[in-house]
């Protein structure tokens, strides 16, 4: 299990502009840190330039140089689900590549967001299927083939960096993926949106846990281009390992935005997730099929792609549009408008203001069709106004959003972005360590000053007669 650090004053969980507070002082340590060999190292070759190396499917080649090739990466995918085995998936700004690693547990020292750097010089580059991935040696038998990265050789290739990094994903069309070796997108996080299950599968789970042969399941995936047209297939499957801990989950029934890895086999198109969670599929069914919730005709769209249509005066959304999201913020201490939610999909967020209480819970799943509401900057902050007539219940519930963890001086940096910012990160969970608060009195009621070793902001809690925070006095 990941641990996180959680020391000095308090570990402080968030929302940007509600500030709800979750603390504790109990002393843990995060992943390994940063190996002190990293620091030296300048990377000097790219994704791009080392997969292009690889031209002819099935062969296997050394990678050798005359000076050091070095590549810098952050990790997309590792094997803490289950889903993965004896593979990282590392990614930088021009492509992705699988590392095949003969370790397990290699979350512990390598988790989604860890910085790498390899030193390529002695590895080998193959591909399973025209995927490319980079191993260790060659396996010989029958047939030959790409043998993992023994762990005597990971010390020596592959350095730990630093933690926490932010991959957002790529939106793409389905028609935007192929299956040559040298796809831009292979082995990369990328977001379809507007996809579902065929309806026959939305009775099954995600796998079939402890199932040796077949070791996976996989269930093809529809798009549509708007809910109202015809389901077409485009051919791409999700693939889930029977031994991923989230094998024996129900597949969702309705229609939304998948995050994945992208991958071929020979060709064909392959998604696989990391978690459930990368799933969201709680809109209606194309061709209005229900099934999703939410209510409305709305087309479900992206928070990224709602906060891009702001442009810096207040308009009107008078395109039919449903947006999907993890609730984070929590109305049940009091520490935000009772008539305000805060959701979140990847790494976007956004408020929306209903006029009436709001119920939901943090966790809760919701679809809210926004058609015709105001999109507006209120209190510095964006925002979407709509109407009581939109709530309706949550689609799920207990789902979980894992807070992005910044310095105050990365937070303040984040915040002077455009509001227009597809990934802003106002109104996302984030998590500051090693903080400490001061004020008086000393209360979380007010405005306090939250302080770490790059600077210093606002923490507010909600004192007002109406509604004061529960925990104002504590």
């Amino acid at each position: 299990m990941n641990k996180f650090i959680k020391i000095s004053f308090s570990a402080i969980m968030f929302t940007v502009a509600v500030l709800t507070i979750a603390s504790s002082c109990k002393k843990q340590f995060d992943a390994p840190p940063a190996d002190v060999a990293a620091a030296s190292l300048t990377p000097n070759y790219t994704i791009a330039q080392i997969k292009a190396k690889h031209t002819v499917s099935g062969n296997i080649e050394r990678i050798d140089s005359s000076s050091d090739i070095i590549i810098r990466a952050i990790v997309v995918a590792d094997d803490k689900s289950g889903n993965y085995y004896k593979t990282l998936v590392i990614q930088d700004s021009t492509g992705g590549l699988a590392l095949l690693v003969n370790g397990s547990s290699l979350y512990n020292t390598f988790p989604i967001g860890r910085e790498v750097f390899i030193k390529c010089n002695g590895l080998y580059l193959g591909d399973y299927n025209n995927q490319i991935q980079m191993g260790g040696g060659i396996q010989t038998g029958s047939t030959s083939s790409l043998a993992d990265i023994p762990s005597a050789i990971l010390e020596k290739n592959v350095f730990k960096g630093t933690l926490n990094n932010i991959v957002v994903p790529k939106d793409v069309l389905p028609a935007q993926l192929t299956t040559t070796m040298q796809d831009k997108y292979q082995n990369t996080l990328i977001r379809l949106t507007n996809v579902e299950f065929d309806r026959l599968d939305t009775t099954k789970t995600f796998a079939s846990a402890g199932i040796t042969s077949p070791s996976a399941a996989s269930f093809n995936l529809k798009y549509c281009a708007s809910l109202s047209s015809p389901n077409s297939d485009p051919g791409i499957a999700l693939r889930t390992s029977n031994y991923a801990n989230f094998a024996s989950t129900p597949l969702p029934k309705g229609n939304g935005t998948i995050v994945a890895i992208y991958s071929v086999y020979t060709r064909y198109k392959q998604l696989a997730i990391r978690d459930a969670s990368d799933v969201q599929f709680s809109g209606s069914r194309c061709g209005s099929g229900g099934g999703g919730g939410g209510g409305g005709t709305g087309t479900l769209t992206t928070l990224s792609h709602i906060r891009s249509l702001y442009t810096g005066s207040d308009i009107l959304l008078s395109t039919a549009y449903k947006v999907t999201g993890v609730v984070i913020s929590d109305a049940a201490n009091k520490n935000i408008n009772k008539s305000t939610v805060i959701i979140q999909d990847g790494a976007t967020g956004i408020s929306i203001y209903f006029g009436s209480t709001v119920a939901y819970n943090i966790g809760d799943s919701v679809v809210i069709d926004i058609t015709g509401d105001s999109l507006l900057k209120f209190r510095g902050s964006l925002q979407i106004k709509g109407n009581s007539s939109q709530l309706s219940p949550a689609v799920a519930n207990g789902r979980t959003i894992t807070p992005n963890i910044v310095t105050i001086n990365q937070l303040n940096t984040a915040m002077a972005l455009p509001l227009s910012t597809g990934t802003h990160i106002e109104n996302t969970l984030i998590k500051i360590l090693n903080a400490t608060a001061s004020g008086s009195p000393a209360t979380y009621g007010g405005n306090k000053t939250l302080t770490d070793v790059t600077g210093n902001l606002v923490l507010r809690t909600s004192t007002t007669a109406s509604g004061p925070a529960t925990f104002a006095a504590s």
